[in-house]
C-alpha cells in the first residue's frame, strides 16, 4: 500500500491468501475498517494533554483493523517506547501531537527518519491546534495533518 511521501506500507498479504480468506484486493481508498484482509495497524498516540490523549485513543480504539500499542505522554518516552519494543511490536503509525515538552513530534519524526534502517520508519499523522508546523511535518512524510479540535469522521479519514 503506498503512502504519502512515496514510501510503502509493508505488505502483510505476500502470497496466496489463507484458506477462507477472501482473495479480492481492497480498493485505492478503502477505508481501514473494510479493510480486512490485512492484520490491524499498530498505532502509538503521542500527547502531553491526557484529556486530548484520551479522547483520539477512545475513537482510535473503537476501529476494528487498529491495534492501538498504547500512549505516550512526550516525545521522548515515545522515541524510547519504540526503539526498546521488539521489532514486530513497534508502531507502524504514529499519532503524533506538534507541541509537548522534551521532544514535540516534528521532533520525534526527524529523530526516526535518523535511524532508519535501525528501526522500520512509521507512519505519521500529526495533529495541533496551529496551522504554522505543516508545512514542515509534510516536509517529514506526514500522511496527514489533523487541526484540533477536529471530528472523528476526520481522524478516521485520516485513518484510511
Amino acid at each position: 500500500r503506498r503512502v504519502a511521501g512515496g514510501r510503502n506500507r509493508r505488505s502483510r498479504s505476500a502470497g496466496p491468501p489463507a484458506a477462507g480468506q477472501p482473495t479480492r484486493r481492497p480498493e485505492v481508498g478503502a477505508p481501514i475498517r473494510r479493510v480486512i484482509e490485512e492484520p490491524p495497524i499498530r498505532v502509538l498516540i503521542v500527547e502531553d494533554e491526557r484529556v486530548a490523549r484520551e479522547h483520539v485513543a477512545a475513537l482510535v480504539g473503537r476501529e476494528p483493523n487498529v491495534e492501538l500499542l498504547g500512549q505516550c505522554a512526550n516525545g521522548a518516552d515515545a522515541l524510547r517506547t519504540i526503539t526498546e519494543a521488539p521489532s514486530d511490536r513497534r508502531p507502524e503509525l504514529l499519532i503524533l501531537d506538534v507541541q509537548m515538552p522534551e521532544l514535540d513530534g516534528l521532533e520525534v519524526a526527524e529523530a526516526l527518519l535518523h535511524m532508519v534502517p535501525d528501526v522500520e520508519t512509521p507512519i505519521f499523522l500529526f495533529v495541533t491546534a496551529f496551522s504554522e508546523h505543516m508545512e514542515r511535518a509534510f516536509e517529514l512524510h506526514a500522511t496527514d495533518y489533523l487541526r484540533k479540535p477536529f471530528t472523528e469522521r476526520r481522524l478516521l479519514d485520516a485513518l484510511s
